[in-house]
């Protein structure tokens, strides 16, 4: 039921203001509810009632405080985990279902509470593979199934403290910002070194090795859980970040280590002879064990913090073929979509042969799946331009003739 506010008449405002203070009207209002009270002051009259908060909102609010902290975390199947890696990463079983239980593992430590006396410890991991298989893709679809952070550092870049450059301080500071400056979050996020391999003393000539090394013991601290200190800025208070919750994957080609496997003349337990001949990256991907890690400048100390070790193979035709005709967000189908935004809306379509004579390309250059970006890119570029300036194009095919891309062009 409406009610009129009480009101002060012209006289008795006039009166208010030259004497200053405060005044109230009646206690109560028709509806039985407190009177408004107006302050003056400095010739301005606040209507406070306007400010007041009912009970019932207030318990409201409060309430739904409450659920927002006692939503519980609801940890995925793993099951559930692999059919996304699955529809991002073709191939690489392996890897995929070994950092599927990592990442499941490190999500139990982290929010799966337990009455039991056991503690679960940090297990982190090791993954090698070639460059363009698709290591770092395994973790970033990964962290985006389960929105947490994924913070990617570039180990080649990092240096010991005292030197100029990326040290583990600032991989700290940039964990801290990529968690959105939330160091609950920062403490159970994903790390991912990427070209851990560069670090070893084999990666790296004479007069640098001891450098590598150095930076291989600061890194330790992150590895096996330590707490370490930084600054957003120099006047700022010091933020303390504890790792031992913190998941890492430690990444990397290792390139070369198949000549290990050379000298030694032998793959396998058979020991069957290979002569001078070095072995395929595949053919010892299964065959290296901590011996090669050690021999390769990783020392025994970082390797027994990383006791989950998987790796990933070169990837075949048939997988680049996948990789182009099946991922969710595949560069054929991203090539697709670009001609389709363009004015006319013009139908792209790409052969499969097409897609194996790119696959052929992107083997022949030992970079993988990253070589189908830039395959794609001299592929069509031509025939976009002339695509956007020529509105009465609609279809564009292309497939291969005489072992090479031929355009087909509808009007």
């Amino acid at each position: 039921m409406p009610t009129d506010k009480p009101k002060l008449t012209p006289e008795q405002l006039k009166g208010l203001v030259q004497r200053g203070g405060i005044a109230t009207l009646d206690s109560t209002n028709k509806a039985g509810q407190p009177a408004p009270i107006l302050f003056t002051q400095n010739m301005q009259i606040i209507d406070l009632s306007s400010l007041m908060k009912t009970k019932v909102e207030t318990e409201t609010e409060e309430a739904e405080e409450k659920i927002d902290e006692v939503i519980p975390f609801i940890l995925p199947k793993m099951h559930t985990m692999r059919k996304h890696l699955d529809s991002h990463v073709i191939g690489q079983d392996h890897a995929k279902t070994t950092i599927v239980r990592a990442v499941h593992m490190h999500l139990t430590r982290c929010f799966v509470p337990s009455d039991n006396l056991v503690k679960l410890h940090k297990k982190n991991v090791l993954l090698r593979g070639p460059s363009g298989c698709g290591k770092t893709e395994i973790a970033r679809a990964l962290a985006v199934l389960l929105d947490i952070p994924l913070l990617i550092v570039d180990c080649a870049a990092i240096t010991p403290a005292g030197f100029k450059g990326k040290n583990i301080s600032d991989i700290a500071t940039d964990i801290y910002m990529n968690s959105n400056e939330n160091i609950g979050v920062a403490e159970t996020s994903i790390v991912f070194l990427d070209e851990f391999d560069k670090i070893g003393a084999k990666a790296n000539k004479d007069e640098v090795a001891g450098f590598k090394s150095s930076v291989l013991n600061d890194l330790l601290k992150f590895i096996e859980g330590d707490k370490i200190s930084f600054k957003l800025d120099p006047q700022s208070s010091t933020i303390i970040l504890n790792t031992e919750n913190i998941l890492i994957i430690a990444a990397g080609a290792f390139t070369g280590m198949e000549d290990f496997f050379a000298e030694k003349g032998e793959i396998g337990f058979n020991a069957e002879q290979i002569g001078d001949n070095t072995p395929t990256y595949n053919e010892i991907t299964d065959e290296i064990g901590i011996d090669h890690y050690i021999k390769y400048g990783i020392n025994e100390q970082v390797l027994g913090r990383l006791p989950i070790r998987t790796h990933c193979y070169e990837l075949t035709e048939y997988e680049l073929v996948k990789i182009q005709r099946d991922t969710v967000n595949s560069v054929a189908k991203q090539e697709v979509e670009q001609f389709f935004r363009l004015d006319q809306s013009p139908v792209l379509i790409i052969g499969e042969d097409v897609m194996r004579y790119i696959a052929k390309l992107a083997i022949s250059q030992k970079t993988g799946a990253r070589e189908l970006d830039t395959r794609y890119e001299i592929l069509f570029s031509d025939i976009y331009n002339k695509t956007e300036e020529d509105d009465h194009i609609t279809a564009i095919r292309v497939t291969i003739k005489e072992d090479k891309p031929f355009f087909q062009i509808q009007r």
